[in-house]
C-alpha cells in the first residue's frame, strides 16, 4: 500500500550535499626558505611551528583566520576571500556569489548558484526563506530554512556548500536539489559527476569546477548520488531509500580521513608517540588474518621513555582494538622506534616479528637492540627467542629492521637490521646487519655486515626486503644511506644487494640523487611489481629534492628485470608544495584493489595547507606501464601537526578478505592526550564496473544489441566469448539478420567480430536471440545458440534455432538446424542453455516459441532438447506448453542453477500474457535425474494487469550466499510502465512467493519500462555475492529530456538484494538509443577473476545514423591481470567435459601470481556439495572467511602461470571457490590468501562448461587426495577415513564463521559430537605431513 503526506518525524536528518567549488588557476607565491638537513636520530619531539619570533600557534591562527566568513557592510551581505584559489564568494539565503578575487584581465569572472528547491520525488517540499537569519562561526556559516538549511564552508580546499534537509515525505524514494547557475554556462565535463562551468560561448576554457560528489548514510553504507548540468540548470539527486539517517554527501569521501578509516587505534597516553614505526606483523596465529605492529618509542609504563611495541590481532572485521603490548622495561631504550615482521624465521607456519630499540643497553651505552619473538597457535610468545645486540657504544642498532625475505633460498625468512652510527672504520658510517634464518630461529653470531666505508653516511637509516628484483629465486635487500657523498653533499644513495645461494652478496648497485642534500634513501622499500612482469620492483624517497621548491621532496621507481634494477628511475614523482618533504617515507601497499598490480604509497608528513604539519599520503595504483601519474586515493590526518605518514605500510590483509590493507602513523596524533600518537588503517576491495568497451555495427538500422549474451569460452584458452544480435542486418537478403561472434582476450572484448553468422533467408530475423548453449556436445567447449523467429522451413513463421559448436580453433560455422515445425509459433523468440537438467554430463538448450498453439490459441511453449555427443538429441526432445489461451508461455527463456540444492539445475520461463489482462507469469522447471520427462514445472502468476510479469526472466545466480541459486524476473509494464523487476530466492522447497524481493522504478510516472531486460550479472565486485542487472531503455534524461536508456546494477549482499542500484545511462544527448534494451552476464572475457557483463543499445547512434551498439562493463573496473579459474579431467590438461561426469574427482587450476614479484603459493579451495553455503568470517561475509577444504602440498613458484590440482567431487553437484595462499616466508607484506575467486557459472547462472557431477560413490573408495568424513550427516559419531599414506595429527569442529567447538589431538578416526547441537559445521583435518583439509559437516 503507498502513503502520502506524512512527514517523518523532525529529528531525522535526510542528505547533507556538500560541493567544492574549485578554481582552475591559482595564484603561487614563492617562499624560498633556507633548507636543514634532516635529524641524524629523531629522539626529541619537532618543533610546532617553525617561523622565529612569533608565539607557538599564532602563525596557524592568522593562516586561518584569512579564510574567516564576514558581514560585508557596502554590499549588505556576508562574504570570504579565499587565497589558495583565487575566489572571494559572497553568500545570502539561496544564493551563492563567487568572483575572482584578484582582477586578471581577461579572466575575470562572476557565477550566482540559485537555489530554486529541494524536491523529494520530483515534488517541491521547500525554497530558501529570504529572511533566514546567517548564524557565523569563523569560516562557517549556517542558513536556516524551514524544512533544509545551507551550510558553507571556507578554507583553502575551496568554497563548500552543503544542503541539510530535516524534513521528507514518508517514503521518499529521491531528494533532489536544484540549482540554477546565472552568470556562466555549465556543462558535464565528461567525468561522473562532475560539472564544468564557463564563460558564454567560450566552454573549451572552464573557470570552475563542481567534482567529487559522494553520499553515505548514518552507518557509513553509500548512497547513490547524481549530478547534472546544462546550460544554466543543475540537478543534484539521492538515493534515501533503505538510508539511515542522518545521509552525508560530500566530495572529500573518496580520499582518507580518520573520519572513514576502519580503524582509528591511540596509546592513551599523552606523548607516547604510537606510529612512529608501524608495520605488518604477519600471520602470528596463523589464523588466516594478517596482524600489525605499531612502535610507541616515547611510552612510559615504570620507565621513561622505556618504548613500546603493539601488536594487533586480525580478524574477519579488521583489527581487534585491544592490542598485546611488549615493553623493554629499560628507561630511554625507545623500543618501538622500528618495528617489522620477521616473516616466518623457523619455517613453523607462524610468523614471527623484530622490534628495534635503538638505544638499549645492554654492555654499552645505546648500543641498540632487535627483540625476535616467534609466533604461536596462541599469538606471539611474551618473551624474546633471541636478542640482536649492537655490540659497540653508541651504535643505534635497531634504528631500523625489515623482513628481507629469503636471500639464500632455504625456505627460512632472513632478516636486516640498521645500526645508524656503527664504525668499523670510519666514524659513524653505519651499516646494515643479515642475518639468516633457520630451524631453530636466528644465530646472533651468524651475521654478514653490509658497509659502504663512508663516515657519517647514515647508513642503515633505513633497510628494506626488495623483493626478487631479478627474478632468479633469491630474496634481494636494500639499504638507505641519506648522507652519502658521491660527487654531491649529502645527496644521499640506496643500495641494492642481491641474494643468492651462499647468501648476501657484498658488491650492491648503488643509486643516487645527483643533487646535494637530496637525502636519498632516507626511506625506500620494494614497491612489489607494480607493472606486473613478475620482477619486483623498487621505491626509494629523497624527502629534501628540490624541483620546483625548496624540499618539496621526490619519490623514484626503479623496475626490476633480469638483470636487476635499473640505476635510472623509471618513474618519477615529486611534491607539490614548499617544504613538503615528499617522499618522507614509502612503502608497497600490496594488491588494494585485487587487480594483480601492486600499489605505493608515499608520504609527505609535513604537507598541510589549511592545517600546518597535518601529513599527508598518496597512494598510487599499479598499471601495466608502472603506475598511474596521479593518486589514486589521498590520506590526510585533519588535524594540524599530527605528522600523518611519518610512517605507513602495507598491513597486509586484516579481514581476511584477500585484498591489501595499508596503515599510516601519525605520531603526534591528538585524540584525548597530547602527542599520544595514532595508527590508521584503511581495508582494501574490488569495485563494480566502470570502464566498457562499445561494439559498433557497420550498417545502420541492423538493431544489433538487440540480443546478448556471453558465449562461454568457445575455443578454450580461458577468456569467454561474446555473441550479439542484429536481426535486421542485410548480409545479402534484405532483414535477413546477423549474429556476431567477439572473443575474449587480457585487454578485454575485442572490437572486431571473430565470426559473422547468418542464415541467408530474407526477413528470418535471425539474432532475434542469442545465447550460450553451455556445452551441449560435452567436448569441453563453449556452443552457442541462434534464434530466427520468422524463420520459415515447410511453415510460416515458424522459426528457428541454429546451434554452433566451438572447438580448439574456435566456432563450428555448420550449425545444427532446429525447427519448431508449427506455422506461425515463433520459435526461436528466445533461446538459452538449460544446464543438465537430467544429470547425463551434456548440456540441454531450451527454445521458447511464445506463438505456439496446440488446443489453445498462441498458448506458447518451450522446447528442450537434451544434449549428446552429437549435440542437439531431437529424438528426446520435450515440449511443454502453457495450455492457457494466449499465454505466450517462451517468450522468455533461461537456466536458472539449482533452485532447490538437490544438485540439478532447473529453468525459468516467461509467459507475460497468462491472465485476462496480461498481468503475465512464470513457469519454473526443476531437474530431475536421468530423464526430462520427470521435469516438472511451477507456476508464479503476476498480479497487476498489464504488467507484463515474465516479460523477462533470469538466474540469477546465489545472492544471498545462501547455497541456492536465484532468480531474476522483469515487469516492465508494472505501474503504467514505470516498470519493476523481482528477485526470488532459492531455497530447499525451491521458489516461493513469499521469498522475494521487488525493485520498484527510481523514475515514477516516467514509463521507462524498468524490467524490459534483467539478467543475473555474475559476481561483478568480487564479493561471493551475485549480482543482477536490469534496463530501463525508456528511461529519459532529467538533464537534456532525452529518452536514452538506463541500466542498474543490484549487487547481492548476505541479507538479499541491495536495493540501492549503481546506475548507468546512456548517451543523453542521443535520443532513442534504447540503451539497456537487453542486457546479459558476458562471463570474465578478460579473465581477470571478475565478472563481466554487457548492455545492449540497439538504436545507438556513433558517426552514422542508428549504427547501434553493445558494451561490455568489466567487474573491477577491467583492469587486473589474469586470475581466472579453469576445470580439467583428472588428467590436469583436457578441458572438464562428459568423460569426467561419472568419475569421483576433476582438475582444477587458478592462474596465479603474486603482487610482490617472483613468489610462492599454493592453492587452497573450498569444495561443497549442493545446497551448502560457502564458510563465512564471523562477521558473517563469504570474501572474510579463511577456512578451506582443501589446500595443495608444497608452495609453488607464482609467475601468472596455472596451479593446478585434483580434487574429490562433493556429490551431484560441487559448488567450488579457490584462493591462494601465499608463503609466509616471502610476505614482506604480511599478506596470508588472495582473494577468493569463484566460476562464473555458478554465480551467474550462465554454463560455459558441464559441472563436475558424479553418482553417489563408494565412501571407502580410496583417495591420496584428502579424507573421506562419514556419515554426513550425522547424529552422534563422524568417522574418518583416510587414504593410502595419510594419517591424522588432529582435528577440530568449527562453526561456519570459524568459531571452535571441540579439538581431538592424534590419530582419532572415530569422533564423539553426540553433545554438540545441530546444526552445520566444518570439521577441520591436520595430517602428519603438514597438509590441511575442510569438510562441511552437518548434525542433527
Amino acid at each position: 500500500m503507498r502513503k502520502s503526506g506524512n512527514l517523518l518525524p523532525l529529528s531525522i536528518v535526510t542528505p547533507a550535499v556538500t560541493l567544492l567549488v574549485f578554481a582552475f588557476f591559482t595564484w603561487l607565491i614563492p617562499n624560498p626558505s633556507r633548507k636543514a638537513s634532516p635529524e641524524k636520530a629523531a629522539t626529541s619531539k619537532p618543533p610546532q611551528n617553525a617561523v622565529p619570533d612569533i608565539p607557538v600557534g599564532l602563525a596557524e591562527s592568522i593562516a586561518a583566520r584569512e579564510y574567516h566568513i564576514s558581514y560585508d557592510r557596502t554590499k549588505h551581505s556576508h562574504q570570504s576571500p579565499n587565497r589558495r584559489q583565487n575566489l572571494r564568494a559572497h553568500y545570502r539565503p539561496g544564493n551563492l556569489t563567487i568572483r575572482n578575487r584578484i582582477d586578471s584581465s581577461g579572466r575575470n569572472f562572476e557565477l550566482v548558484l540559485k537555489n530554486e528547491g529541494i524536491l523529494a520525488d520530483g515534488r517541491l517540499i521547500d525554497q530558501p526563506d529570504p529572511n533566514a537569519k546567517p548564524e557565523l562561526l569563523e569560516n562557517r556559516l549556517l542558513l536556516r530554512h524551514s524544512k533544509f538549511t545551507e551550510e558553507f564552508i571556507n578554507n583553502e580546499n575551496g568554497v563548500r556548500q552543503n544542503f541539510i534537509v530535516e524534513q521528507a515525505p514518508v517514503g521518499t524514494r529521491e531528494l533532489t536539489v536544484k540549482l540554477s547557475a546565472i552568470g556562466m554556462r555549465v556543462q558535464n565535463s565528461g567525468a561522473e559527476n562532475e560539472l564544468s562551468f564557463f564563460a558564454k560561448n567560450d566552454p573549451a576554457h572552464p573557470q570552475l569546477i563542481y567534482r567529487d560528489l559522494k553520499c553515505w548514510d548514518a552507518q557509513k553504507q553509500p548512497l547513490i548520488a547524481h549530478m547534472t548540468g546544462k546550460g544554466q540548470q543543475i540537478l543534484i539527486t539521492v538515493d534515501v531509500r533503505g538510508a539511515s539517517y542522518p545521509v552525508t554527501i560530500d566530495p572529500i569521501v573518496v580520499n582518507g580521513s580518520p573520519g572513514n578509516a576502519n580503524a582509528v587505534l591511540e596509546s592513551d597516553q599523552a606523548d607516547a608517540w604510537l606510529g612512529f614505526s608501524v608495520a605488518s606483523a604477519g600471520d602470528v596465529n596463523a589464523d588466516g588474518y594478517s596482524d600489525v605492529l605499531a612502535g610507541a618509542p616515547h611510552f612510559d609504563n615504570g620507565e621513561a621513555e622505556e618504548g613500546a611495541a603493539f601488536l594487533y590481532y586480525g580478524s574477519a572485521n579488521g583489527l581487534n582494538p585491544v592490542p598485546t603490548v611488549f615493553e623493554s622495561n629499560q628507561a630511554h631504550a625507545e623500543m618501538g622506534y622500528s618495528v617489522s615482521s620477521a616473516g616466518d624465521i623457523n619455517a613453523d607456519g607462524f610468523s614471527d616479528i623484530a622490534l628495534g630499540a635503538p638505544f638499549y643497553d645492554k654492555g654499552q651505552p645505546n648500543e641498540g637492540v632487535v627483540f625476535i619473538h616467534f609466533g604461536s597457535p596462541k599469538g606471539i610468545k611474551p618473551n624474546p627467542a633471541v636478542t640482536l645486540e649492537g655490540n659497540q657504544f653508541e651504535a643505534h642498532f635497531g634504528s631500523s629492521v625489515a623482513l628481507a625475505g629469503d636471500i639464500n633460498g632455504d625456505s627460512y625468512s632472513d632478516l636486516i637490521v640498521g645500526a645508524t652510527e656503527f664504525d668499523q672504520g670510519q666514524l659513524n658510517e653505519g651499516a646494515a646487519f643479515v642475518y639468516p634464518g633457520s630451524a631453530n630461529g636466528i644465530d646472533p653470531n651468524k651475521v654478514t655486515v653490509l658497509q659502504m666505508n663512508q663516515s657519517i653516511s647514515g647508513m642503515g637509516t633505513s633497510v628494506a626486503g626488495a623483493g626478487d628484483v631479478n627474478a632468479d629465486g633469491f630474496s634481494d635487500v636494500l639499504v638507505g644511506a641519506p648522507f652519502y657523498d658521491q660527487g654531491e653533499l649529502n645527496e644521499g644513495a640506496a643500495f641494492v644487494y642481491l641474494g643468492t645461494a651462499q647468501g648476501i652478496s657484498l658488491i650492491p648497485n648503488i643509486i643516487q640523487s645527483n643533487q646535494a642534500d637530496a637525502h636519498l634513501g632516507t626511506a625506500l622499500a620494494s614497491a612489489g611489481d607494480v607493472n606486473g612482469d613478475s620482477f619486483s620492483d623498487i621505491i626509494i624517497g629523497a624527502p629534501h629534492y628540490d624541483k620546483a621548491y625548496s624540499d618539496q621532496g621526490l619519490a623514484q621507481i626503479h623496475l626490476g628485470s633480469a638483470n636487476g634494477v635499473n640505476p635510472n628511475p623509471s618513474i618519477a614523482l615529486t611534491g607539490q608544495q614548499m617544504e613538503e618533504e615528499f617522499g618522507r617515507a614509502v612503502a608497497c601497499a600490496g594488491d588494494v584493489q585485487g587487480d594483480g598490480y601492486a600499489d605505493v604509497m608515499i608520504a609527505a608528513k609535513t604537507q598541510g595547507k589549511s592545517l600546518p604539519n597535518q601529513g599527508v599520503v598518496m597512494l598510487y595504483s599499479g598499471i601495466q606501464a608502472g603506475i598511474g601519474k596521479k593518486p589514486s586515493s589521498v590520506f590526510k590526518s585533519d588535524q594540524g601537526n599530527a605528522y600523518l605518514g611519518q610512517s605507513l605500510a602495507g598491513a597486509g590483509d586484516v579481514d581476511g578478505d584477500g585484498y591489501s590493507d595499508i596503515v599510516i602513523g601519525a605520531y603526534l596524533y591528538d585524540q584525548g592526550q597530547d602527542n599520544e600518537g595514532a595508527i590508521m588503517v584503511w581495508h582494501g576491495g574490488a569495485s563494480g564496473p566502470g570502464m566498457a568497451t562499445g561494439v559498433y555495427s557497420a550498417q545502420s538500422e541492423s538493431a544489433l544489441g538487440y540480443s546478448i549474451s556471453g558465449a562461454g569460452d568457445i575455443d578454450g584458452d580461458g577468456y569467454d566469448d561474446m555473441i550479439v544480435g542484429a536481426p535486421h542486418y542485410d548480409n545479402g537478403q534484405s532483414e535477413e539478420g546477423v549474429a556476431f561472434v567477439f572473443k575474449g582476450t587480457p585487454d578485454g572484448i575485442s572490437k572486431n567480430a571473430s565470426d559473422t553468422l547468418e542464415a541467408d533467408q530474407a526477413d528470418a530475423s535471425f539474432g532475434t536471440s542469442v545465447s550460450a548453449a553451455g556445452d551441449i556436445n560435452g567436448d569441453g567447449f563453449g556452443d552457442i545458440i541462434v534464434g530466427a523467429m520468422h524463420y520459415d522451413s515447410g511453415e510460416n513463421e515458424e522459426g528457428a534455432a541454429f546451434v554452433y559448436f566451438g572447438s580448439p580453433a574456435g566456432l563450428n560455422p555448420v550449425p545444427i538446424h532446429l525447427e519448431s515445425n508449427k506455422t506461425g509459433a515463433w520459435f526461436g523468440c528466445a533461446a538459452a542453455h538449460a544446464g543438465d537438467l537430467n544429470d547425463d554430463g551434456f548440456s540441454e538448450i531450451v527454445i521458447g516459441a511464445m506463438n505456439y498453439s496446440n488446443g489453445q490459441s498462441e498458448e506458447g511453449a518451450v522446447y528442450v532438447f537434451p544434449g549428446s555427443p552429437n549435440g542437439p538429441n531431437i529424438a528426446g526432445l520435450r515440449i511443454i506448453e502453457s495450455d492457457l489461451v494466449d499465454a505466450r508461455l517462451g517468450n522468455a527463456v533461461s537456466a536458472a542453477g539449482d533452485l532447490n540444492g538437490d544438485g540439478r539445475d532447473d529453468i525459468v520461463a516467461g509467459a507475460y500474457s497468462v491472465g485476462d489482462f496480461d498481468a503475465g507469469a512464470i513457469f519454473i522447471g526443476y531437474g530431475k535425474a536421468n530423464s526430462l520427462d520427470s521435469l516438472t514445472m511451477e507456476c508464479i502468476k503476476g498480479i497487476q494487469d498489464q504488467a507484463h510479469f515474465g516479460w523477462d526472466v533470469s538466474g540469477a545466480g546465489d545472492v544471498n550466499g545462501d547455497g541456492f541459486h536465484d532468480l531474476v524476473v522483469g515487469e516492465h509494464g508494472y505501474d503504467n510502465g514505470d516498470g519493476a523487476a523481482h528477485i526470488y530466492y532459492g531455497s530447499p522447497a525451491g521458489i516461493t512467493q513469499a521469498n522475494v524481493t521487488h525493485l520498484y522504478a527510481h523514475e515514477t510516472g516516467m514509463a521507462a519500462a524498468m524490467g524490459e531486460s534483467v539478467a543475473g550479472a555474475g559476481d561483478l565486485d568480487g564479493d561471493g555475492y551475485s549480482d543482477v542487472v536490469v534496463g530501463e531503455p525508456w528511461f529519459i534524461d532529467e538533464n537534456t529530456s532525452i529518452a536514452t536508456g538506463l541500466v542498474l546494477i543490484y549487487y547481492g549482499s548476505p541479507t538479499g538484494i541491495n536495493p540501492s542500484p549503481q546506475r548507468i545511462k546512456g548517451n543523453p544527448n542521443d535520443a532513442y538509443d534504447f540503451f539497456g534494451w537487453a542486457v546479459a552476464a558476458a562471463g570474465d572475457v578478460n579473465a581477470d577473476g571478475y565478472s563481466d557483463m554487457i548492455v545492449g543499445s540497439p538504436n545507438f547512434s556513433f558517426g552514422q545514423s542508428d549504427a547501434d551498439a553493445a558494451f561490455v562493463y568489466y567487474g573491477n573496473n577491467g583492469n587486473g591481470l589474469r586470475n581466472n579459474i579453469r576445470l580439467y579431467n583428472s588428467d590436469l590438461a583436457t578441458l572438464l567435459n562428459y568423460q569426467q561426469h561419472n568419475k569421483s574427482d576433476f582438475g582444477i587450476g587458478l592462474y596465479s601470481r603474486s603482487f610482490l614479484g617472483l613468489n610462492k603459493g599454493r592453492l587452497v579451495w573450498e569444495a561443497l556439495p549442493a545446497g551448502q553455503p560457502f564458510s563465512t568470517g564471523s562477521n558473517g561475509l563469504l570474501a572474510n572467511s579463511t577456512l578451506y577444504s582443501g589446500a595443495q602440498k608444497g608452495y609453488y613458484n607464482l609467475t601468472g602461470t596455472e596451479l593446478k590440482n585434483k580434487i574429490n567431487k562433493q556429490g551431484p553437484r560441487t559448488n567450488l571457490r579457490l584462493r591462494i595462499k601465499y608463503n609466509p616466508t616471502l610476505a614482506l607484506t604480511g599478506q596470508v590468501y588472495g582473494p577468493w575467486r569463484y566460476l562464473s557459472w555458478p554465480s551467474a547462472g550462465t554454463i560455459s562448461s558441464p559441472a563436475p557431477k558424479v553418482a553417489t560413490t563408494n565412501p571407502f573408495e580410496s583417495t591420496t587426495n584428502t579424507a573421506y568424513v562419514y556419515p554426513n550427516p550425522a547424529a552422534s559419531v563422524l568417522h574418518i577415513h583416510t587414504g593410502k599414506n595419510r594419517t591424522v595429527a588432529g582435528s577440530e569442529l568449527m562453526t561456519t564463521n570459524g568459531s571452535e567447538i571441540r579439538s581431538w589431538k592424534g590419530n582419532a578416526d572415530k569422533l564423539d559430537v553426540g553433545a554438540i547441537r545441530p546444526g552445520r559445521y566444518i570439521l577441520h583435518i591436520h595430517y602428519a605431513d603438514a597438509m590441511e583439509s575442510s569438510h562441511p559437516i552437518v548434525l542433527h
